[in-house]
């Protein structure tokens, strides 16, 4: 009867192991692991739900249903898949709470408030947030409330709360722990903030530091995402030298990733290198990189998609377009949790949010160029 004692202790000391690093943030490194593991280990299993990764059909189908449909909802979320992930989240929320399984409710609800901020449901995303936030704080857990303020200050950043989103940013990346390999994905988000502010010197300061430890820590997400900042920086600069290159993959071409793109970051680098190319009164230009951007963004980021498209149609002197994708995010039904009133939060409760779909106005039909490239602040850039 020893030899399985022995065999589950080894387990749950390997499980141990990894647990070290997702709680500081080095996913990589459990990524990294994962990777030669057999698909049926339970610890590989375990690890790759909790990293939101791919699983075998065979695994999918013997696990708990409420693990299954929180598994589900991230992957339809990573994918685009708005609607189908809000069902997924939906489910597990009640399975959950029916279950009593309280370390996961803080994840699920965070899932919840990420699909209802990118499909523009801004006052519903709020409150399933602020009720991820209460429950990683009532359970102390640290990563989910880094990721609660993280998500909280990107919404607060797409509906024009710059000041209270860089308070939220600040929060997360502070909490963080020394050595955390999510220090240059936070300093990109903090720079997001400071950018709306105007504080352009202190967000290009944050982006360069987020570029070299990105760099020599070989984190290519967070290196094209420092990189389509700097390039929207360059739109925002008046310090920026008239004989000065404005591309900054030319400028800071040493740090360019050759072997691994990122889709979302790369096609916001584009829209960056149109917006100038527009300025220059140069339409053939604006409207290739319009076309790169859009091609990228594709069906798994459809308001990025629709903004290239509506860009698009502008450059080409057509009307505006009616996407059917975001139509139907448009019409997607919020449900809100019961969410509790705790005080802590109550200054973000309080904050105004549109009574309307956020992105609203980026999809009317006619659009001038003012109002095109105000759309930029819809998004987390």
């Amino acid at each position: 009867m020893a030899f399985p004692m022995i065999r589950d202790f080894q387990q749950l000391d390997r499980l141990d192991h990894f647990q070290q690093y997702l709680l500081t943030g080095q996913h990589q490194y459990v990524l990294d692991a994962v990777q030669s593991m057999p698909a049926d280990d339970l610890v590989s299993i375990w690890l790759r739900m909790h990293l939101r990764q791919d699983l075998p059909e065979s695994i999918e189908l013997a696990l708990p249903p409420s693990f299954v449909e929180q598994w589900r909802g991230w992957r339809a979320y990573y994918i685009g898949d708005y609607c189908r992930a809000a069902e997924h989240f939906l489910l597990a929320w009640q399975t959950v709470n029916a279950d009593c399984c309280l370390t996961r409710q803080a994840d699920v609800a965070l899932g919840l408030g990420k699909v209802y901020t990118r499909t523009g449901h801004w006052r519903t995303a709020r409150e399933w947030l602020l009720t991820s936030l209460a429950l990683g704080r009532q359970q102390n857990r640290l990563f989910d409330i880094v990721q609660g303020y993280g998500a909280l200050g990107e919404l607060l950043l797409r509906s024009g709360h710059p000041q209270a989103a860089f308070t939220c940013l600040s929060n997360a990346y502070h909490l963080l722990p020394p050595g955390s390999g999510q220090r240059p994905r936070q300093l990109n988000y903090l720079a997001s903030a400071l950018l709306r502010c105007g504080e352009t010197l202190r967000a290009e300061s944050l982006l360069m530091t987020s570029l070299h430890l990105a760099h020599d820590s070989h984190d290519d997400e967070s290196v094209w995402h420092a990189l389509a900042r700097l390039q929207f920086l360059v739109l925002d600069n008046s310090r920026v030298p008239k004989d000065h290159s404005e591309d900054v993959t030319e400028t800071l071409k040493e740090y360019v990733p050759t072997a691994k793109i990122n889709p979302i970051a790369l096609g916001f680098l584009h829209m960056g290198h149109a917006l100038l190319a527009y300025r220059h009164d140069n339409r053939v230009d604006a409207l290739s990189k319009i076309q790169l951007a859009k091609s990228l963004f594709g069906l798994q980021f459809p308001y990025e998609h629709c903004w290239a498209l509506q860009w698009e149609a502008f450059l080409t002197d057509k009307p505006g377009v009616n996407d059917i994708v975001t139509q139907e995010l448009l019409q997607l039904c919020a449900v809100s949790p019961k969410m509790p009133q705790i005080v802590l939060d109550s200054s973000w409760q309080c904050l105004h949010l549109p009574d309307e779909n956020g992105f609203t106005p980026l999809t009317r039909n006619v659009h001038d160029v003012e109002s095109l490239t105000a759309a930029r602040y819809l998004f987390f850039i």
